[in-house]
């Protein structure tokens, strides 16, 4: 016979055993939460983990793992995948500045084809000459990266037909200092 278990007891409003008693028998949720709402009800009504793991397929530290999110912070957290960042972004706005500045500037300008406003072009143009601009930490930025930025800044390279014509010296430093001072971007 399985042993009971150490841990606090889960205990649940009659709402929130609707709530996932309904979540534990949904089509349309994802498997994740399915399970996890299986495993919160199992786990309130005092069933052991290795009933759970024979009832939710899932394995024990899955079990564990949800229950003490639950336990912590609510069933909501339970139920959700948090993101973990192990550590901070290396990529500062400035480079995200030289890098939309690169991919709207004319590609006869950096010597290459037309060819560059095709889906890899900025990320390939990016890594080898970005640390001779100044910007080390894009220079092992993956094409999601590139792209991510670009999008962020709703840049689409592969749909530019034409080029505003600099005729003003000054024209990449207004266009680092307009960039950085947009708010939200």
């Amino acid at each position: 016979m399985a042993r009971k278990t150490k841990r606090a007891k889960l205990h649940l409003t009659d709402e929130q055993r609707v709530k996932l008693k309904r979540l534990s028998k949904s089509r349309k949720a994802p498997l994740r939460e399915v399970q996890r709402a299986g495993i919160l009800l199992h786990y309130a009504d005092e069933m052991p983990v290795t009933q759970i793991q024979k009832l939710v397929n899932a394995s024990r530290p899955a079990i564990y793992k949800c229950t003490g999110k639950a336990l912590a912070s609510g069933i909501d957290a339970g139920l959700k995948d948090f993101c973990h960042r192990p550590f901070e972004p290396e990529i500062n706005e400035a480079a995200k500045a030289w890098a939309v500045n690169s991919a709207c500037a004319r590609p006869e300008g950096h010597g290459l084809a037309a060819e560059f406003r095709a889906l890899n072009g900025p990320a390939k143009y990016t890594g080898p000459h970005a640390p001779a601009a100044g910007q080390p930490c894009l220079s092992k930025a993956a094409r999601a990266a590139i792209w991510g930025i670009l999008s962020a800044n709703e840049i689409r390279p592969r749909k530019i037909k034409y080029y505003p014509e600099r005729r003003d010296p000054d024209s990449e430093q207004k266009m680092h200092e307009v960039l950085m001072v947009i708010p939200g971007r």
